[in-house]
């Protein structure tokens, strides 16, 4: 339990969450699929880097804003210890879900929670480092415990978002970028923008990290 509420205060800004009860998940069959699919991915990049490790974002015009979009998750990779010398570093990530849903997950994975609609900036599994925010997606059980899930995440190559979902070159629906593994964006908590990416330095944003394979996820705690 300490560890867990360590985890929330320094990285997921969950200070003051009222944690009612824990379930810690240990799951071998997941676990094995999680270091697979990192070993897998390491071999791939390093035998074809151009594939898989693209960094083309960092030649489009708003190359600036897709950095500044990366920061949070770039500074939480870098404050894990056990991230030392991982060519792919692990990062822990939280969901908002609910109770048939969290128990599924638990057993064979998350690609139940893939399905539940298209998604603004890819058809993948959502999570967010903003406890807040997971909470805002939690569906209440019916005592009213509302729950998050807090998992290990593999983002590998990560690309940064600004495309806005209503927007011309909008992510909404489609497939990882090609040579990533994943997706990062800010998003506003203003009434009027609420969910769309943020504008450059813009306070109080939240963030979503999109990943494509369940495989790179990892749940390990349940949190009521």
């Amino acid at each position: 339990m300490y560890r867990l509420t360590k985890l929330l205060t320094e990285f997921h800004d969950g200070a003051n969450l009222k944690i009612t009860k824990v379930y810690a998940i240990d799951n071998p069959n997941l676990t094995e699929a999680l270091i697979n699919y990192s070993t897998r991915l390491g071999n791939k990049i390093r035998s074809s880097p151009a594939l898989f490790k693209a960094n083309d974002w960092s030649a489009e015009s708003d190359a600036e804003l897709r950095k500044w979009m990366l920061e949070p998750l770039t500074k939480q990779t870098q404050k894990y210890v056990w991230n030392d010398g991982l060519s792919l570093p692990v990062v822990t990530m939280l969901q908002g879900t609910n109770e048939k849903a969290v128990w599924q997950v638990s057993q064979t994975g998350f690609a139940v929670t893939s399905v539940i609609d298209s998604g603004w900036f890819g058809n993948g599994i959502y999570f967010t480092s903003v406890a807040k925010y997971a909470l805002s997606y939690a569906k209440p059980n019916e005592t009213g415990e509302k729950i998050l899930t807090l998992s290990c995440v593999v983002p590998g190559n990560v690309y940064p978002v600004t495309e806005h979902p209503n927007g011309p070159k909008s992510l909404m629906g489609k497939p990882c970028m090609k040579g990533y593994q994943s997706h990062f964006v800010r998003v506003s908590c203003q009434p009027s923008t609420s969910g769309f990416p943020a504008k450059m330095y813009e306070e109080n944003s939240y963030d979503e990290l999109v990943i494509f394979q369940e495989s790179q996820a990892l749940l390990k705690y349940i949190i009521y």
